[in-house]
């Protein structure tokens, strides 16, 4: 962190992560569970990329998140969703900003993920994977609840149980 002004690190259920990632990477669930278990995990350069290592979704979100620091700002996705006007006025006072109300108010309205998925549609987005139907798909929480098997979720928690503590992820009975 003493070489940058700061960061925000939104960090997102895994249990869901899994499913988003899946359709992103165009692989089963199944084996995006185990490329997120696993600490060669990353994406190669293409037109639009550089190269990049993720390693494991644990490793990820410990090796941003274990070392507080009042340069870094850690954004629970599902906060976000449950209170984007909260969220965003959070954010805005870490960079420093003090948005009048109103203009607090237009940008969660411009950057909702109705909006974003509307402009998409209209303009597409340079992200979006070749083989996707869309970047922008649902951007809910708790989908993992509908399709997951009991074994996937304990696959999942068994890899990743102690950063989804931290974060309050590790579902009841798990």
């Amino acid at each position: 962190m003493d070489v940058t002004a700061g960061a925000i690190y939104i960090v997102r259920n895994p249990l869901d992560v899994v499913l988003s990632a899946r359709h992103h990477f165009n692989v089963d669930i199944d084996r995006m569970i185990g490329i997120m278990g696993s600490p060669n995990a990353g994406a190669p350069m293409n037109a639009f990329l550089m190269p990049e290592v993720f390693s494991t979704w644990s490793e990820h979100v410990r090796s941003w998140t274990a070392q507080p620091s009042p340069q870094l700002l850690v954004v629970r996705y599902e906060d976000l969703i449950a209170d984007p006007l909260g969220q965003f006025g959070v954010v805005a006072r870490f960079l420093g900003l003090a948005p009048p109300q109103e203009r607090l108010e237009r940008a969660v309205r411009l950057s909702s993920f109705v909006t974003l998925k509307a402009l998409e549609e209209t303009h597409g987005f340079r992200e979006k994977p070749a083989h996707a139907p869309a970047f922008f798909r649902e951007g809910k929480r708790d989908q993992w609840r509908d399709v997951l098997t009991p074994e996937q979720v304990a696959r999942i928690v068994s890899a990743h149980r102690q950063q989804m503590a931290r974060f309050g992820y590790v579902p009841e009975g798990y």
